[in-house]
């Protein structure tokens, strides 16, 4: 069950191709689609990943952020990396100092921590301040090396993409103007699995007037050790109190047994629509629990 509200590194690539093969090109590869808005409305239609939207935001404003157009996006193994050769280096004072402090974590556990922070839109000295991890100290000191290296090497990593994208339309307002007479009417898909990064850039180019459709089901998160948050899902309500919510509750993939198994699950969660699904290819079979 989804409920439909009105009021993109080779993870970008691999999530965009996904997209664009269920979506018409601008040379139009989907007929049905093509006839139901025209094809010159389609060309007009930008389908894409946060990330990919993000990347191209960037490309035409990086020298705000000290890079250029031909900046490079760092995958996960890039940053390892980066982050080891850091905390190796014994010429980093004020990383050597937090580790003699804190004791030395994992580069995979530091990496993880400074990309969750950058979807929760934090900055170092807020980490480190408010953080219980605690290495905190020490994460906030190879994330402020790895900004300096960044920007040296004229780069981002996949996570900054998110983070200076916001940074771009917050600090520039006249740039957020035009974009948003660019892109007039949104819909997000999967809007459950948003983090807080992604959120606030949906909020910053809907605007005030809310032309904006989301699609999400709050009982399906499986971002969350992305950020994900399916509060934004009833924060989206909130903000926008004359939505309409539109019930998308019949099912054309399972039977009524696994619905209903399914709806068991989850019932006991809090803040979530109720709703009852119905299973469009009726009953047949059972569900076996072989272990939980």
């Amino acid at each position: 069950m989804r409920t439909a509200f009105r009021a993109p590194d080779v993870r970008i690539e691999k999530a965009k191709a996904e997209l664009l093969a269920r979506w018409p090109t601008p040379a139009g590869s989907n007929p049905a689609f093509l006839d139901l808005l025209g094809h010159e409305r389609a060309r007009g239609v930008t389908a894409a990943t946060f990330h990919s939207v993000c990347a191209r935001l960037l490309r035409k404003h990086a020298q705000l952020f000290g890079r250029t157009e031909h900046y490079t996006i760092y995958d996960q193994g890039d940053m390892r990396r980066v982050i080891d050769w850091i905390l190796a280096d014994k010429e980093r004072a004020v990383v050597q100092h937090a580790l003699s402090e804190c004791g030395q974590p994992g580069s995979a556990e530091v990496q993880g921590a400074i990309a969750l922070a950058k979807n929760q839109l934090l900055a170092p000295d807020p980490y480190a301040a408010g953080s219980p991890h605690p290495a905190a100290a020490v994460i906030a000191a190879v994330w402020r090396e790895c900004e300096q290296e960044l920007r040296r090497s004229n780069a981002w990593d996949f996570d900054d993409l998110l983070a200076f994208a916001v940074r771009l339309l917050r600090e520039h307002p006249y740039r957020l103007r035009w974009i948003r007479y660019r892109w007039r009417w949104l819909l997000v898909d999967e809007f459950q699995d948003v983090n807080r990064a992604q959120a606030e850039l949906v909020t910053l180019l809907a605007g005030p007037d809310g032309n904006i459709a989301v699609v999400a089901d709050e009982d399906q998160v499986i971002h969350s050790w992305r950020g994900a948050l399916p509060e934004n899902v009833h924060a989206f309500a909130e903000q926008y109190p004359r939505h309409r919510a539109v019930l998308l509750a019949r099912n054309f993939r399972s039977g009524t047994e696994i619905l209903e198994a399914a709806s068991r699950c989850v019932a006991h969660n809090q803040r979530r629509v109720q709703k009852v699904l119905v299973a469009v290819r009726g009953q047949g079979g059972h569900v076996y629990v072989h272990g939980f």
